[in-house]
């Protein structure tokens, strides 16, 4: 399996020491959200399904910010930032 085609998640990387992954909103389903306790980090099955989940989070930002709403500027005014990176799963702790 290709890292092109596994599993991976969305961060958000500003290249300047800022690198944090999103987890789930829970305003609106299939939208992300900076991740914290109650919204843990999301790994998806492929590329495919995490550039679905940042086109749902840049309409949903942009319809927040239409209704005059606090929204995540990250999917619009920060969008460069955002990137898909491959992730390994780890099936036992290295050296066991």
């Amino acid at each position: 399996m290709s890292k092109k085609s596994g599993p991976c998640m969305v961060i958000f990387n500003d290249n300047q020491g800022l690198c944090d992954p999103y987890g789930w909103d829970r305003e609106c389903k299939g939208a992300l959200t900076s991740y914290d306790k109650d919204t843990p980090p999301v790994v998806f099955p492929n590329r495919q399904q995490a550039r679905k989940a940042i086109t749902v989070s840049r309409r949903y930002a942009e319809l927040q910010t239409a209704q005059g709403e606090p929204a995540n500027t990250d999917f619009i005014e920060a969008v460069r930032c955002i990137k898909i990176v491959p992730v390994d799963i780890v099936k036992e702790a290295a050296g066991e």
